[in-house]
């Protein structure tokens, strides 16, 4: 989970502030933390797409299936629920890495170029029994080590994007009207 300080200074004036309209306060914070999260999708959509994180872009899957859940107002009405995420399994992968132990199930590869094939030059040709362009090969269960030290995405972004952030907050704030 990643957590964004706001600094507290003058935190009791807007207190103060805060009981005397704190519905028009929500309502500018809930704004300001919609634009921030479309800001934050945004910056991790476009890293992604772009190659700037180091990760290369096969089907796009991992950068299209991030979204944002619209904050909804708890029942008690002191506060929302909302976000970003993504729906990826591998999303926490390429973001923390991962170190350990991995269970590879059996599986048929299919290779359209054996070793054996291009260094002879048989591309298309026979090669033990096969045409090269159709060689299948069965491969067991067994586990792997893996040590993948990940591709951040979304905490740089976080980081990136906390002065805007924070100053999108500070606006709204400021933009609230008291009577009287």
């Amino acid at each position: 989970m990643i957590h964004i300080d706001l600094d507290d200074s003058g935190l009791q004036q807007r207190t103060e502030n805060f009981e005397k309209a704190p519905e028009k306060f929500l309502a500018a914070l809930w704004q300001a933390n919609v634009t921030s999260a479309a800001r934050l999708l945004g910056r991790i959509k476009g890293s992604l797409r772009d190659g700037s994180v180091g990760l290369r872009v096969r089907t796009g899957k991992l950068s299209r299936n991030w979204s944002m859940k619209t904050p909804e107002i708890l029942s008690d009405g002191k506060g929302w629920l909302g976000g970003i995420g993504t729906n990826t399994d591998y999303a926490p992968y390429h973001e923390f890495g991962f170190h350990g132990e991995e269970s590879v199930r059996a599986h048929t590869r299919r290779a359209s170029r054996t070793k054996k094939a291009s260094a002879w030059g048989a591309r298309g040709k026979d090669v033990f029994g096969r045409r090269a362009s159709k060689a299948t090969f069965g491969v067991r269960a067994h586990e792997r080590r893996v040590n993948y030290a990940g591709h951040p995405y979304l905490r740089p972004a976080a980081v990136a994007l906390t002065p805007t952030i924070r100053a999108d907050h500070l606006e709204a704030l400021g933009k609230v009207k008291l009577d009287g």
